[in-house]
This record gives structure tokens, sequence and C-alpha cells, in this order.
């Protein structure tokens, strides 16, 4: 994980699947679903489908089980599959891990040339990255009342992340917009609540745990 985490993703897949087939040569299927699924998402690198696959059905795990149907489906270039994991993990509050798969059935669809899967995965990941933004964030009023002081749901997303921090460009690219169009966000955010900085901007700000 650690080289994968550095960027010699060779050496961190070589090593996820000797791993994995150590831990089933002692019998610990649990681990050994894990070292594969890395594999694939971290790594990826190909790995045994077909354990996969076994795995997917026979763990006593169902977040790993359906974690080894995500590293299936990207093996497969399974678009739609991939959605439906997405919206599976949506159900269970994964958001993370929802926005991670739904992007995932995104560039699967877009190498496959399926269109109705891009649409409905980047209409997924939209919808959870909005959700996730009117979830988090809180506006803190001077009267100390707290709310969203009327931000649309784009303005929400684009104020949480830049009061983490994040340039327009990076936001732009986060949230797959223009950087004009951030800016113009921005200045409506800066405009309703009466601000004229990022840092101003962070200091009014609340993340929500």
């Amino acid at each position: 994980m650690l080289a994968c985490g550095q960027g010699d993703v060779g050496e961190g897949g070589a090593l996820l699947r000797r791993a994995a087939t150590e831990a089933a040569a002692a019998g610990a299927d649990l681990l050994e679903g894990r070292y594969l699924v890395d594999a694939v998402l971290r790594a990826g690198t190909a790995a045994a489908l077909g354990r996969l696959e076994e795995l997917a059905e026979s763990l006593d795990a169902p977040l790993l089980q359906a974690m080894c149907r995500v590293a299936v489906a990207v093996l497969r270039n399974d678009a739609a599959a991939l959605v439906a994991l997405a919206a599976e993990f949506t159900g269970l509050g994964l958001t993370a891990r929802a926005l991670a798969t739904a992007r995932r059935a995104r560039a699967a669809a877009a190498a496959t040339g399926d269109r109705h899967a891009v649409r409905d995965a980047s209409s997924l990941a939209r919808r959870m990255r909005s959700d996730d933004a009117a979830r988090d964030l809180a506006i803190l009023a001077p009267d100390g009342t707290r709310g969203t002081v009327g931000l649309s749901r784009r303005e929400s997303e684009v104020a949480a992340l830049a009061g983490t921090g994040l340039s327009d460009r990076e936001i732009a690219a986060r949230l797959v917009l223009s950087v004009r169009t951030v800016e113009s966000h921005l200045a409506s955010v800066y405009r309703k609540l009466g601000i004229a900085s990022r840092l101003e901007l962070a200091g009014m700000i609340e993340r929500v745990a």
C-alpha cells in the first residue's frame, strides 16, 4: 500500500498479489479478498477474476463482498454494474466509496463508448457531491444562527471547497466546471454572505462532523 501511495503501482501491485497468494495458502479468505481488491482498485493491476467472483459470493463480510464485485466490474469494464454498486453504497451511507465507484463507472463507460452509462454515472456523481455539500456545509451568521443563507446547491459545493483552501482551478477540476464558472459562483457566495475573501469565508463555515 505504501508503494502504491508513493506512485510505484507496479511494485505495489506485485506485492499485493503476492500477499493475496500467501493469504490464500493460509486459508485467510478475508485477507485474500482485501489484497486482491486493492491490487485491482489501488494498483490498477489484473487479478484472478474467477477467484474474485468466488469471494464475492462466499465471504462472510458484506462490504468486502461488494468491493470484490467492484473489482470484478472494473476488470470487466462493466459500467452498468459499477453504477448499481455506487447506488448501493449511497444507500448504505458510504458516500466516499459511492463517489469513487461512480467515477470508476464513468471511466469504464467512456472506455467502452456506453453513453447511457456515462450519463447515469455522471448524474449519480453530481447528485452525491451536491448532497454531500448540502449536508456538510453550515454558514455561521453574525447572530450565531446557522444555515445556507440562500446559497444554491452548486454555490454550497463551491463554498465548501473554497473554505478548505482549494484554488479556483482545483475546485473547477474537482467539480468538472470551468474556472470562470467557479469564479462566478464564488462571487455570488461572497455577495450573499457580505464578504470579500476566502479567509472570511473559511471563518464563516463550520464543517459538521
